[in-house]
């Protein structure tokens, strides 16, 4: 198993035991590693990690907005507000990840919401559907290869079976699966 592997796998487990911080600071490593792979002509790690999910936007927004939003990887995703506005990834950069990994918590101006709900005034608030750690997850299983035959884990997603095999470097497949009207 490779190192963004065990990474994923790390972040699963961590999601299993309700261990949250872990979890999503495993899953960002395992993105920044991808990131890396994916855009080796990027040189700057937080403009890498925002192009990945900028280009990732629609499994993103296809889980955590429970299948109701197809958000194309062009489109661009702005939260606006009377202080000014802030892209959707800059958000998770800012108000996650590098509050995450450089302070060890979240930024306090983060909130999670059982509701199909996301945004903020992009400058000290911001709040996402829970289901931001296992749309991650999910993104980062669909950009690494089928061959990690170590992992195998089943998800149930907005009430349809996702089988890891099935997904593991196939984001068309994931995404067919995910705003199918059968549930499998």
């Amino acid at each position: 198993m490779n190192n963004i592997s065990k990474f994923i796998n790390s972040s699963i487990i961590e999601a299993n035991n309700e261990n949250i911080l872990q979890s999503f600071l495993h899953i960002f490593t395992a993105l920044e590693g991808i990131a890396k792979k994916t855009y080796p002509q990027i040189a700057k790690p937080g403009k890498r990690f925002k192009k990945l999910l900028s280009d990732n936007k629609d499994t993103i927004f296809a889980i955590i907005s429970d299948g109701h939003i197809k958000a194309h990887p062009q489109c661009s995703v702005i939260f606006t507000s009377e202080s000014g506005s802030i892209s959707f990834e800059d958000c998770i950069y800012k108000f996650a990840r590098c509050p995450l990994i450089h302070e060890a918590e979240f930024s306090k101006g983060l909130n999670f919401s059982q509701e199909i709900i996301f945004g903020g005034d992009g400058h000290t608030n911001f709040t996402i559907n829970e289901k931001l750690l296992t749309s991650l997850i999910l993104t980062a299983i669909t950009l690494t290869r089928r061959d990690n035959k170590d992992l195998s884990y089943d998800f149930i997603i907005n009430e349809k079976h996702i089988h890891y095999s099935d997904i593991a470097g196939n984001k068309e497949k994931h995404l067919e699966i995910l705003f199918s009207n059968n549930s499998k």
